[in-house]
């Protein structure tokens, strides 16, 4: 593995630990209980926390245009995984570790075509 896909991988790691230490504090001082309603008031309870809510939609809409472009273009199938993994694990996993994927696919083809030609 290259050394982009290390930094790409580990990012990924850090990106859904980080945000997933807060999720489960939050979990865990509702008693284990998420109450989907708290939850949406406090997304949108002012406009400071909608400001940083809107630029994080924002931001997966543009990595989604970017990444189905870039699966498309280097045949990486089942990209729509990483919509779920957006939507389930949040931006900050997602996008690192479609990076890694693609990294390792663009390893792979530069593999294939330095081995044709020598």
């Amino acid at each position: 593995m290259s050394h982009r896909s290390w930094i790409y991988l580990t990012l990924a790691i850090v990106g859904f630990a980080l945000p997933n230490i807060f999720f489960l504090w939050y979990v865990q001082s509702n008693a284990w209980h998420l109450d989907f309603d708290a939850a949406t008031a406090a997304l949108f309870g002012n406009r400071l926390v909608f400001a940083f809510v809107a630029d994080l939609l924002v931001a997966s809409l543009v990595f989604f245009v970017w990444m189905f472009r870039e699966a498309r273009k280097l045949a990486i199938s089942h990209a729509w995984i990483f919509v779920l993994l957006t939507c389930f694990f949040g931006l900050s996993f997602a996008y690192p570790f479609f990076l890694f994927i693609r990294q390792r696919r663009r390893d792979a083809t530069r593999r294939i075509s330095s081995d044709r030609s020598g």
